[in-house]
């Protein structure tokens, strides 16, 4: 799925037309692939919270799944329209550090790829995210 943000909606299309026809593909719908979720990115803070903490805390606010990134970073998704909430009731009463929030598309399937299938496809999506008026291109490879 390609987001854009453009001004002028006939030239995104075409630039986009015209890089999928050099790489003879083409433009449908995926829409119904994906959903749009609330994503927020957070730390303990100075909190000391355990993990299971954390996870008990997050799903009491409204998190939907919770996953460990690395590093005592955690990512949570929500349903889009409790984002902010989600994100008050971890940074306000629970006392975390909210690295960032955002929406984004979250595929509904997911399609297994090889290493060299997934070296391809992420070039492509490179190439698509180098155009003017595309913000963010999100993907279902597993």
């Amino acid at each position: 799925m390609i987001e854009c943000l453009t001004d002028n909606k006939n030239r995104a299309v075409k630039a986009l037309r015209n890089k999928f026809n050099r790489m003879e593909g083409s433009m449908t719908s995926v829409g119904y692939m994906f959903e749009m979720k609330g994503c927020i990115w957070f730390t303990a803070g100075e909190t000391g919270d355990s993990e299971d903490t954390m996870f008990e805390k997050a799903i009491e606010a409204g998190a939907e799944d919770i996953a460990e990134l690395g590093d005592g970073r955690f990512e949570v998704t929500c349903e889009f329209n409790k984002l902010r909430i989600v994100t008050q009731q971890l940074s306000e009463c629970s006392g975390y550090t909210i690295e960032r929030m955002a929406g984004a598309y979250i595929s509904t399937t997911s399609v297994d790829v090889n290493e060299e299938q997934a070296q391809e496809l992420l070039a492509i999506i490179d190439d698509l995210e180098e155009l003017d008026d595309v913000v963010k291109v999100y993907s279902n490879m597993a």
